[in-house]
């Protein structure tokens, strides 16, 4: 087998690969010039319906033509930041590690650990636009509310890869919500940490990258066209019809500040680590282009998955009415919303939220479809 077919077999049968079912082809590869001992793959790949992607794919050089990963020897990415490229960037000064582990549960990146507290998340899929996450994390270094960003890999204006801050005992947000749901235990303490921890994520965004305004009727528009393609697919959603319009109607007037966000903010993106509540993955939603995810938008955004959330952390807990609320109301205080429910903007953009899940369950999880639309009828019924 040739290296390139070797690549192709890698790319095709990885976890990170978002191709499959696709009919995806292998357009070429772009080897990069190679920083130490490590060399950039770009793997260039085609679909059947004309779309293309890249894929990153960093290997070690010395081991060519044999195919050995640079993430199964992470030592090798390390000197790579230290060789003075002005591609791979270390931020501050620390001890060099003496030991790396590839982490086993990639999904669409892949993260490789160090013993001196840092971890190097390698970009997988990758285009042009510059690193969105880097930029994120750079506007909140020092703020407690994300981890430090240590380092930044790139080539021209395509991110490869970021250097941050290992949590010490990470424990996943949305997985903490569920067991206190499922104990019938109160999160609302870690519900309102974590409204103040969103509200100074926001804070920061705004302080460093901008801030803007929309114009709500177009944002009204938009929310109500796409209510009318997911009421066209989902049956149960048909009902809402006239509830859903009034509710989008009524951000006539309204200003609507905006600014950049997280984009896919709900409590699977949180980790509690050492006593406080830190945000994480600040790429934005996956499926959206660079461009696409930098453009401003309402932080509201992001406070209705989170509030989305909570309600999918109390459907998997079995939780009463009541700790929902409780973590709702707490969470809406922590950030610094009062009366959240009299809101019209908020409760447009957590409709917007809920109708968009009735959609995914309804085609993937159907289960579950009751979750959201269930969502959707409070939602409709608070907004009177």
């Amino acid at each position: 087998m040739t290296m390139e077919a070797a690549l192709w077999d890698l790319v095709e049968n990885a976890r990170w690969f978002g191709g499959r079912g696709r009919e995806p082809r292998l357009l070429g590869v772009r080897p990069l010039e190679p920083v130490a001992d490590v060399r950039s793959l770009l793997v260039d790949v085609g679909y059947a319906d004309g779309q293309q992607e890249t894929y990153h794919v960093p290997v070690v050089e010395s081991e060519r033509p044999a195919l050995v990963e640079a993430v199964d020897d992470g030592l090798k990415l390390w000197e790579a930041f230290t060789a003075g490229s002005p591609d791979l960037v270390l931020l501050g000064t620390g001890p060099a590690p003496t030991a790396a582990r590839r982490f086993a549960g990639e999904q669409s990146n892949t993260n490789v650990f160090f013993d001196n507290g840092t971890l190097l998340k390698v970009l997988r899929r990758v285009e042009p636009g510059g690193d969105i996450e880097a930029e994120v994390l750079g506007a909140l270094k020092g703020s407690g509310a994300a981890p430090e960003l240590y380092g930044t890999w790139k080539h021209g204006d395509v991110g490869l890869g970021i250097l941050v801050e290992a949590l010490a005992d990470p424990h996943d947000g949305y997985d903490m919500a569920v067991e206190h749901a499922s104990a019938d235990r109160s999160f609302a303490e870690h519900a309102h940490a974590l409204g103040v921890g969103l509200a100074t994520v926001h804070q920061r965004l705004r302080e460093s990258l901008g801030t803007g305004t929309t114009d709500p009727t177009r944002l009204a528009a938009t929310f109500t066209s796409r209510y009318a393609a997911a009421a066209a697919s989902v049956e149960q959603l048909r009902p809402f019809g006239d509830r859903t319009e009034r509710t989008f109607g009524a951000l006539a007037g309204v200003t609507v500040p905006t600014q950049r966000i997280h984009g896919d903010c709900h409590l699977g993106q949180t980790l509690f680590s050492a006593g406080r509540w830190r945000y994480v993955d600040f790429e934005g939603e996956p499926m959206k282009t660079v461009p696409e995810r930098r453009e401003l938008d309402s932080p509201l955004r992001d406070v209705a998955g989170m509030l989305r959330s909570f309600e999918y952390a109390a459907e998997a807990g079995a939780a009463d009415a009541d700790w929902l609320a409780g973590a709702r109301r707490a969470f809406t205080a922590g950030y610094g919303l009062e009366e959240p429910t009299r809101d019209p903007l908020l409760t447009a953009y957590e409709l917007d939220k809920a109708i968009y899940e009735a959609v995914y369950e309804a085609r993937f999880r159907p289960h579950l479809l009751d979750v959201p639309l269930s969502g959707i009828d409070a939602l409709l019924g608070s907004a009177g």
